[in-house]
Parts: structure tokens; sequence; C-alpha cells
């Protein structure tokens, strides 16, 4: 299950992968993929597991992202 430490590979609709660590809004630094507990992608991703969906709400409209992988090393 998604937590705070978590690094999480998503898929977006069009079949990008990407990797996010969810940490600390002090250590959040987006260019890196590390990203704040906070913001509204790791909010998404939280509490989800492998398989599952989230659902993204950006300005640009809502973007669903597959948890496809998750590790806590």
């Amino acid at each position: 299950e998604v937590r705070f430490g978590a690094l999480v590979t998503v898929c977006n609709e069009v079949g990008v992968e990407r990797a996010y660590r969810l940490v600390g809004v002090d250590e959040a630094d987006g260019a890196h993929g590390l990203v704040a507990f906070v913001s509204p992608l790791a909010q998404a991703l939280l509490g989800r597991k492998v398989g599952e969906l989230a659902v993204l709400r950006t300005p640009r409209g809502e973007e669903e992202l597959e948890v496809v992988a998750l590790s806590y090393a």
C-alpha cells in the first residue's frame, strides 16, 4: 500500500511509466521524482495498491494512473 517513503511506479493512460518517491515537503524535488506527500499527486496515490487506479485531478482535467510497482527500498 502506498504510504510516506514509498517509491511508486505509475503508468498513465498512454502507457508512459514514471517513478515517484513520496517525501517530506522539505525534500521535494519534482525534477528528480521526489514528490511531497501533501501534493495532489501523492494524495491521489496514498492508500493505493499495485494494480489499482488513482485519479489525479489537474487543471487540464483528470488523469488515470495505474500503480504498477511499489517498494520501500
